[in-house]
């Protein structure tokens, strides 16, 4: 890892895993609010109940969000975003391996 191929392959992976959480950060910022907001009137079992949160804490519904056309828009920009993303990662890994085997 001290030669510079070495030092690019660092970055290389470092890149790909900041590209990795920036993923993750899209989904829990963007992505899953809206699912939990469309699924609040679904009959849910227990363990689905708690990670989307459809209830607040003292039992009642979440507040209603905006129009379903501007969610729907936003929630598929999330998963455009999410998908760059990963695809920007497997890129960079894959650029990783490949200087070391040269």
């Amino acid at each position: 890892m001290l030669t510079s191929s070495g030092a690019v392959q660092f970055w290389l992976i470092a890149g790909a895993l900041v590209a990795l959480l920036a993923m993750q950060l899209v989904f829990w910022l963007m992505t899953q609010p809206i699912n939990k907001h469309w699924l609040q009137e679904v009959e849910l079992n227990a363990p689905a109940k708690r990670f989307f949160a459809t209830e607040g804490s003292d039992g009642t519904t979440l507040p209603p969000m905006d129009e379903w056309t501007a969610l729907r828009n936003r929630w598929e920009l999330s998963h455009v975003v999410r998908a760059a993303l990963a695809m920007l990662s497997l890129i960079l890994l894959t650029t990783a391996i490949a200087i070391q085997g040269a």
